[in-house]
């Protein structure tokens, strides 16, 4: 949704991130451990590239989402019986 605001090749540049986070979604649904390592990986490059640790409010909006996906991909593999 938030691509639409550019015209042509400016859509498709933003919507890269948009497509690492499918293909990560994809990746821990077939490869549980993989995948939530990849998320708290992803949640610790946001914290440090957008410098979320700076307020607490970006950290919980950004950073930590993915940190909480990640821990509930491995969980969830851990706990399968």
């Amino acid at each position: 949704m938030f691509a639409f605001d550019t015209p042509g090749i400016g859509f498709l540049i933003h919507l890269i991130p948009s497509f690492i986070l499918i293909a990560l979604i994809i990746l821990a649904w077939k490869y549980e451990i993989i995948g939530g390592i990849s998320f708290i990986i992803l949640g610790i490059i946001f914290t440090i590239f957008f410098k979320t640790y700076k307020d607490p409010i970006t950290i919980l909006l950004i950073s930590l989402p993915p940190i909480i996906t990640g821990i509930l991909f491995i969980l969830n593999k851990r706990l399968k019986i």
